[in-house]
């Protein structure tokens, strides 16, 4: 099964950002998540407006982040590329709504959104809130029970229930997409040859895997994210 992405535009109105002349802007290209998350930000928006710094994340800024930061998971991993994910301006949603951090975790939490760390502490990652659904509804409650120490169990389940059929690739789906990212100009016949090696590798040293022509989960995974089609409303 090939992967679409579906997202839900979230307009200003929902979310501000930190970027611009006014640092209150976000870039149109994050301006996306996954519809019940960019559901949940318009609810919240009339009693707090959320002030975020980052939303969707792509592939290649996934490759680039991952590049340059300890840390940052790489394209098809991250909660960011599914718009399962915000990070957030701590400081000024605690100065602005007259909030500590336990305040400000419950009431994301009250909306679906769950801080990666839960020790309600301001530190590394504190700015960071996956979104796993509204608390007392079944499957909100089912991903709270992933969660510990941190949040990252409960939105990788949520992930893999959205999109995991998508990560194991057959041999057919594995041509097409490497063919639609123009790494293959092969017939997609099934038939994992020289040519389709050559093209697994061409997609593995350009998203820094390992140099193999073999197929693994990590293989398969970034290549259903990076050729994912959107379907956008």
């Amino acid at each position: 099964m090939l992967m679409t992405l579906e997202l839900s535009v979230v307009p200003p109105s929902s979310a501000s950002g930190i970027y611009g002349g006014s640092k209150d802007q976000l870039p149109e290209r994050m301006r996306f998540l996954h519809p019940e998350a960019a559901l949940s930000l318009a609810v919240m928006a009339p009693t707090r407006k959320v002030r975020c710094s980052d939303m969707l994340r792509t592939a290649e800024s996934s490759l680039q982040a991952h590049a340059e930061k300890r840390g940052v998971q790489p394209p098809g991993y991250s909660a960011h590329n599914f718009g399962l994910a915000i990070d957030i301006d701590v400081d000024y949603m605690l100065t602005q709504h007259d909030l500590n951090k336990t305040d400000l975790d419950r009431w994301m939490d009250e909306n679906g959104w769950v801080c990666h760390r839960t020790d309600h502490a301001n530190g590394s990652e504190s700015w960071h809130y996956n979104f796993i659904g509204l608390p007392d509804t079944p499957d909100g409650d089912m991903y709270r029970g992933l969660i510990g120490k941190s949040s990252a169990p409960a939105v990788e389940r949520k992930i893999q229930n959205l999109y995991g059929a998508c990560f194991s690739m057959n041999d057919v789906e594995v041509q097409a997409s490497l063919q639609k990212l123009h790494f293959y100009s092969g017939e997609c016949d099934g038939k994992i040859g020289p040519l389709s090696r050559q093209a697994i590798r061409a997609f593995q040293r350009a998203w820094r895997l390992d140099d193999t022509g073999m197929l693994d989960i990590k293989v398969e995974r970034t290549l259903a994210f990076v050729s994912a089609d959107r379907h956008i409303t």
